[in-house]
This record gives C-alpha cells, sequence and structure tokens, in this order.
C-alpha cells in the first residue's frame, strides 16, 4: 500500500512539472492589446489608492509592485481579472496603460481613471 500511494504521488508530481506553464490571469490581462494609454505628472504610488479605487467598481481591487518603479493594479469579478492598469514611472511622471476585459467600460474607465491624473 505504501508503495502504491508512493507511485501515486511520485505521477502526479511528475504530472504537474511536465504540464506547460501558463501565464496567470494579471499576466494573461497584460497581455492584451492596451484599452487606453494616459500621461500623468504624478508618480505612481500618487496614483495608486484613486486608481485602485476607481477600477474596485468593476471587481474586487489589487495592488501589485513590480519593480522600483512600476505598479500593476488590477480588477477582479471571480476568478477573472477583468482590468489591469499598469502605472510606469519615470523622470517625468507616469504612463497610465488601461487594459479592460469590456470594451463597454473603456470610456467609463478612461474617465474615471483621469480624475485621478
Amino acid at each position: 500500500m505504501r508503495t502504491q500511494t508512493l507511485f501515486s504521488v511520485g505521477g502526479l508530481i511528475f504530472a504537474m512539472m511536465s504540464a506547460p506553464v501558463s501565464a496567470g490571469e494579471i499576466q494573461e490581462r497584460l497581455s492584451t492589446n492596451p484599452t487606453f494609454s494616459l500621461v500623468s505628472q504624478k508618480q505612481p504610488s500618487s496614483l495608486e489608492l484613486c486608481i485602485a479605487d476607481a477600477v474596485s467598481r468593476l471587481g474586487t481591487a489589487g495592488s501589485f509592485l513590480d519593480g522600483s518603479s512600476r505598479v500593476v493594479i488590477t480588477a477582479s469579478f471571480g476568478e477573472k481579472v477583468v482590468v489591469a492598469i499598469e502605472l510606469n514611472g519615470g523622470a517625468n511622471g507616469t504612463q497610465v496603460i488601461g487594459h479592460i476585459q469590456s470594451r463597454l467600460w473603456d470610456d467609463r474607465m478612461r474617465e474615471r481613471i483621469s480624475t485621478c491624473l
């Protein structure tokens, strides 16, 4: 019985390791064509809360620091990331790039996020 359990666990580990690695929900949303691109003179840290609040109208908001000058803000509905906003900071401000799943929300999200800039 013990030998059979070890083989079963070993088979499961082998199957997991040999399965193709796919991007997660956030990376999948970020890989889509941008819905909009805006520019702000503010730094990402000054925009983060306002933009997270704006996208929270579509789902549960989350914010992730990706390096020293990049923040990714998401909104998730269930297990699906429906919004991903990139805040790419630089010496002269921040480029705000939106990736929205639903074209019905493009203009509304752009307007709400514009008020944060």
